[in-house]
């Protein structure tokens, strides 16, 4: 099994239009998404910092 697909990846923008459809394919691949988003849980805001350190943990580094 891949590596990424047993880790959590984080998609900003999760409920957006994109976003949305972002999520959709991951899960159709068995990959899991955490979505981000400030109607998410945990929720993440770009201009609030205190936000991004739940919405970070446990994510994924992807390095090319």
């Amino acid at each position: 099994m891949n590596k990424m697909i047993s880790e959590n990846n984080l998609v900003l923008g999760g409920t957006g239009k994109t976003g949305r459809r972002v999520v959709e394919q991951l899960k159709t691949k068995g990959i899991k998404a955490r979505i981000g988003s400030r109607q998410a849980s945990p929720n993440f805001d770009w201009n609030d910092k205190e936000t991004w350190i739940n919405s970070l943990n446990g994510i994924a580094i992807w390095k090319r």
